[in-house]
């Protein structure tokens, strides 16, 4: 038996794909995707460890937004619209899901209607970017209700929505890790 067949017979995996992020450091840029990945994984995990269930929606969000963080110094452009096609090109699957789920609805607060699967996956992602950025730009909203949120059952579906995206997101970027060029100041048009 080689070295490598023993070694991927040892790895630990979720839902078929192995969890070696270490492996991916010798490929080309593999350096950078491995910061991606154990930022992820440090920020999936305090989310799950999170009380509060606000909190932990915004730790999941930040944690599949690690990423799409980039090494560079134009990082900073064009954020929402790297997030958004970030995850709609990496998860289409996993985001059709989020849309198909009974609650998908009342959660986002959009109405599927007779719009395309795209168009919802798009305005989803918008919402769940919105989430994360206006509580942290903005502070905590009026629907904030501190020891009370608790006891509400939207706020842990919301919390469990958005825990499978964040896990969807890593999964899929360990199997087809990528970069985004959206941003770039030599390619206006992205």
């Amino acid at each position: 038996m080689t070295r490598d067949i023993l070694i991927n017979r040892c790895s630990l995996a979720r839902k078929h794909i192995p969890l070696d992020i270490f492996s991916q450091i010798t490929w080309p840029g593999g350096f950078e995707h491995f910061q991606r990945l154990r930022a992820a994984l440090l920020t999936f995990d305090a989310a799950v460890h999170q009380e509060r269930n606000s909190v932990a929606c915004i730790l999941y969000v930040v944690a599949a937004e690690c990423l799409t963080a980039l090494n560079t110094d134009w990082r900073d452009n064009k954020l929402t619209k790297r997030f958004i096609q970030f995850f709609n090109d990496l998860m289409p699957t996993e985001l059709d899901q989020m849309v198909a789920h009974g609650n998908f609805e009342a959660v986002f607060g959009i109405r599927r209607g007779t719009r395309t699967g795209r168009a919802l996956r798009r305005e989803m992602l918008e919402q769940i970017y919105d989430f994360r950025s206006g509580h942290l730009h903005s502070g905590l909203r009026p629907s904030y209700r501190g020891f009370a949120s608790g006891f509400d059952s939207s706020d842990d579906v919301r919390r469990a929505l958005f825990a499978d995206f964040a896990e969807g997101a890593i999964l899929r970027y360990l199997s087809s890790p990528r970069s985004s060029l959206i941003g770039h100041p030599n390619f206006p048009s992205l």
